[in-house]
């Protein structure tokens, strides 16, 4: 699991890696700048032209992602990161291993036979 915190901006995602790189909470800090997820929406979307066309890489958040340290409590800890970056859109958990196990099964049976 991990906790993602979205930003309006890529400063301000910048700004908030910046301070959680020295966290001792946070085992890895992963960057996703606006562009990243721009690219991610449309490839989703390729099949919706006029929804691509209806939005911006401007209105693409910038999203830190935290991978924390063993035994973190990671509600208390997405909690917490929503308290230190208050201009953050919003913060959420990410069960990686469900979305592995959603969107590519075939990798998940491999590992666990």
């Amino acid at each position: 699991m991990s906790v993602q915190v979205f930003f309006r901006d890529d400063d301000a995602m910048r700004r908030a890696a910046a301070v959680l790189e020295n966290d001792p909470k946070a085992r890895r800090v992963d960057l996703d700048p606006q562009a990243v997820t721009w690219m991610e929406f449309k490839k989703i979307y390729k099949q919706d032209p006029a929804k691509i066309a209806a939005t911006s890489e401007s209105a693409m958040p910038a999203t830190v992602g935290v991978l924390p340290v063993p035994g973190t409590d990671l509600n208390a800890y997405a909690a917490e990161l929503k308290q230190r970056f208050p201009d953050a859109q919003k913060t959420q958990l990410l069960d990686l291993e469900a979305m592995r196990e959603k969107y590519h099964p075939e990798v998940h049976s491999d590992l666990c036979a």
